[in-house]
């Protein structure tokens, strides 16, 4: 699997050019470089946009109470989209106006979400409020019952801390 990964991440440059150079034999040279440079003027200013966003957005979550995760991974799907329409050349500009597609972030996300639940003992939500947990490998058979998380006070008891 890492060398069909190498492989492509060799063989996108090549793309690449390839594609700048047919794109200018059918439109010219000029419309070609304009092209490729209002597209990387649009990277940069979705960038500029999206890092103002991202914080306010993380900002807005965490006042809320709720995690960031969410905001975060939005956040990074788009600055990636804004760093393909940079990088010169049409394939990785179509990979970025797909990735500012909402529901193409809202796939990406959901498998990120997914990949890293599964990893660690975390809870990760989506932009479309699924939420993936991971799951104990093994049932707890304690013989106390199932078990229920949350907080509690204890009412009518004294602290441990003062004497009888």
């Amino acid at each position: 699997m890492r060398i069909v990964v190498a492989l492509l991440i060799l063989a996108l440059p090549i793309a690449e050019i390839v594609g700048l150079v047919k794109v200018g034999q059918t439109i010219g040279l000029w419309p070609t470089l304009g092209l490729v440079l209002a597209a990387g003027v649009a990277g940069v200013a979705v960038l500029r946009h999206q890092g103002f966003s991202t914080l306010h957005r993380l900002n807005s979550a965490i006042e809320r109470g709720e995690t960031a995760v969410r905001p975060l991974l939005e956040g990074l799907l788009i600055a990636l989209a804004g760093v393909l329409l940079i990088v010169p050349g049409f394939i990785s500009d179509v990979a970025g106006l797909v990735l500012l597609l909402p529901w193409v972030r809202s796939i990406i996300a959901a498998r990120i979400a997914r990949s890293v639940a599964a990893r660690g003992d975390i809870h990760v939500e989506t932009f479309d409020g699924t939420v993936y947990r991971r799951k104990e490998a093994t049932p707890r058979d304690d013989g106390g019952g199932p078990v229920i998380e949350g907080e509690f006070t204890r009412i009518g008891e004294r602290p441990l801390d003062q004497g009888s």
